[in-house]
């Protein structure tokens, strides 16, 4: 992120900001990437160019930065996920369709599925009775036509070791690096596209064509400290109460799976304390 000491004026009521009680400082933040700070920053500038109070401030001399989005930004929420996740998958876009509504700041967590299933009394698909699996296909048309989708119910390279993939998202974490874009591409890219994710020039074409550095971060991702991450990522969610994909915990309260969202929507809505459980 960088702030320029150049442009807008922050407008009056919840956006004034005084230095001691004399001027106006004027504030304008760059933000880079598809980041949802970028429709904050939207709605800072909208909202001072519409406001009748706004009080435009002409050859201000800038001497504080004034950084004030953590005000309406101030809340986090973890999201728990992995890449071979079909409901992950769903669930994505109406997900950061909340984070933008509500600008919150995502912990992105992706876990190795196979063990938090293990650790917390899960089956892996092919493990589980054939009545749940038949299930489970029903449910996969029922949210294609809910959410307006068009994938592969059995898609070709799937299931994959999502470790690679996975890896690539704490990767650009890591990097300091905003993942949304290539979630996007790399969820279509095996529901949609059917293409391999397992395969690092999969990877590191669909991370470069969502802007970030592809060959590097697939470099970094089988590194040591990455599965760390990882691994730690997986202790979060056990000692989180999460044991499945996705997950969305706000304030200790955990939404699971993507026909939850409209419930985490409600919560954030009415701004409620968090449900405890016993």
């Amino acid at each position: 992120m960088r702030v320029s000491r150049d442009g807008c004026t922050l407008c009056a009521g919840p956006f004034m900001v005084r230095d001691g009680a004399t001027r106006l400082l004027t504030m304008r933040a760059e933000w880079g990437g598809a980041d949802p700070m970028t429709s904050f920053a939207e709605f800072i500038i909208g909202r001072a160019s519409r406001d009748p109070l706004a009080l435009p401030i002409r050859q201000a001399t800038l001497t504080t930065i004034v950084f004030v989005a953590g005000a309406f930004m101030s809340q986090s929420i973890d999201y728990y996920f992995s890449l071979p996740s079909p409901w992950a998958y769903i669930g994505h876009k109406p997900f950061m369709d909340l984070v933008k509504t509500y600008h919150l700041k995502v912990n992105y967590k992706p876990v190795f599925l196979g063990e938090l299933f293990a650790e917390t009394g899960g089956l892996p698909l092919g493990k589980r009775h054939p009545v749940r699996q038949r299930y489970r296909f029903l449910e996969l048309q029922r949210w294609r036509e809910k959410r307006g989708l068009d994938f592969k119910l059995q898609p070709k390279n799937w299931p994959f070791d999502g470790r690679l993939a996975d890896g690539v998202v704490i990767a650009a974490v890591e990097a300091g690096l905003y993942p949304d874009a290539f979630l996007r591409k790399a969820y279509a890219a095996v529901w949609e596209g059917e293409q391999n994710l397992a395969d690092p020039a999969v990877l590191a074409r669909l991370a470069d064509e969502a802007g970030l550095p592809g060959q590097q971060l697939v470099a970094r991702s089988p590194a040591a400290e990455i599965s760390e991450i990882y691994e730690q990522n997986q202790k979060d969610a056990q000692a989180g109460d999460v044991f499945g994909s996705p997950a969305y915990v706000l304030n200790g309260e955990v939404f699971w799976g993507q026909d939850r969202i409209d419930l985490l929507g409600d919560a954030l809505k009415s701004g409620r304390a968090a449900f405890k459980q016993p």
